[in-house]
C-alpha cells in the first residue's frame, strides 16, 4: 500500500486551474508522481439585476418650471433635446412618488411614453441624481437623450424608471483542470511559459536535454516524463535548480520527474532521477 506525502517544503501550491504534481512512496521506498487537479477560477460575477417602477403623470409641453400637482414636464419642446426632466411629487394617480424617485442613480434608465400608444414614447438615460427644487415639491432630473419614436402629446403618460440592482454573486468555481501534454521526441527542448502546469513527455534513444531558461516566473511547474530510452538532462540556464541528492537527470524509461520554481529564477527538482 502506498504512503502519499506532500512535498510541502519544495512544491508550491498551483494557481487555480493550474495541477500540483504530488509524490508517494511504496513500502520498499520506491517513488511515483501522480497529479493533483486544482479547481478552476469561481465564474464570472453575475450580471445586475433591474427592477422598473412604472407611474402615471400628465405630460405637459411647458419648458419652465414648476410643475403642477400630477404632472411632468421638461426643459425644451422637442423631447430628443432634453436635459432635465421635472416631475410633481404627486402622480396623475394621487400617488407620492418623491422618495422613489429620489432613489434614481446615474445610469438609470427613464421612459416617458404615451398611456394609450406605445410607439409615441422617449428614452432617457439619468445622468446624476434627482435634486429637490423649492418649494420642494417637485424633481429635477438631469437626463441625456438615448432613443425614441413619435413625440409624446400632451395627454396622460407612464413614466417608467428601471435602476439596476446589486450585481449578482460570484459563478461556481470551475471545473479542475486537465494538465495539457507537451510531446518532444527530439533531443533538446527549452521550457516556455505556456509549459506551466504541462506534462513534457521526452522521446528519443539518444541522450535529451531540457534546457530551463529565467523569466518563467514563481509557480512555473512542469511534470516530466521520459518515454524512451533517451535519459533527460535537466539543464540551467541563467537559473538555480536545487536537487537534495544533486541529480540532474532522469533516472530511466517511464522516469517522471517534477520541476517547480519556488522563487523567481529558482528551481527544485524531484523525482525518480539518478545520475
Amino acid at each position: 500500500m502506498a504512503d502519499k506525502f506532500e512535498l510541502t517544503d519544495t512544491e508550491p501550491t498551483a494557481p487555480s486551474g493550474k495541477v500540483n504534481v504530488k509524490w508517494q512512496s511504496d513500502i520498499n521506498g520506491n517513488i511515483s508522481a501522480y497529479i493533483e487537479p486544482v479547481p478552476g477560477p469561481p465564474g464570472p460575477e453575475g450580471p445586475s439585476g433591474y427592477s422598473s417602477t412604472v407611474f402615471e403623470f400628465n405630460y405637459v409641453n411647458t419648458t419652465t418650471w414648476p410643475p403642477a400637482s400630477g404632472q411632468i414636464r421638461m426643459n425644451t419642446a422637442d423631447q430628443t433635446l432634453a436635459t432635465r426632466l421635472w416631475p410633481h411629487y404627486i402622480s396623475a394617480l394621487g400617488k407620492d412618488t418623491r422618495i422613489i424617485l429620489l432613489s434614481i442613480r446615474a445610469n438609470d434608465l427613464i421612459i416617458l411614453q404615451d398611456k394609450d400608444n406605445a410607439s409615441r414614447f422617449q428614452e432617457y438615460v439619468a445622468t446624476g441624481t434627482p435634486t429637490e427644487q423649492p418649494p420642494e415639491s417637485y424633481l429635477e432630473i438631469p437626463v441625456a437623450w438615448q432613443r425614441g419614436g413619435d413625440p409624446v402629446p400632451e395627454q396622460r403618460a407612464l413614466l417608467v424608471v428601471r435602476s439596476a440592482g446589486t450585481p449578482g454573486p460570484p459563478g461556481p468555481p470551475g471545473p479542475p483542470a486537465v494538465p495539457a501534454i507537451n510531446a518532444q521526441t527530439g533531443t533538446s527542448y527549452t521550457l516556455l511559459t505556456g509549459d506551466n502546469g504541462k506534462v513534457i513527455t521526452m522521446s528519443n534513444a539518444a541522450a535529451i536535454t531540457l534546457t530551463v531558461p529565467a523569466g518563467l516566473g514563481a509557480g512555473f511547474s512542469v511534470l516530466i516524463i521520459q518515454l524512451g530510452s533517451g535519459k533527460v538532462t535537466v539543464a540551467a540556464s541563467g537559473v538555480t535548480i536545487v536537487q537534495r541528492q544533486s541529480f540532474t537527470k532522469t533516472a530511466g524509461q517511464y522516469a517522471v520527474a517534477s520541476l517547480l520554481a519556488y522563487a523567481a529564477n529558482v528551481f527544485a527538482l524531484s523525482g525518480d532521477l539518478g545520475t
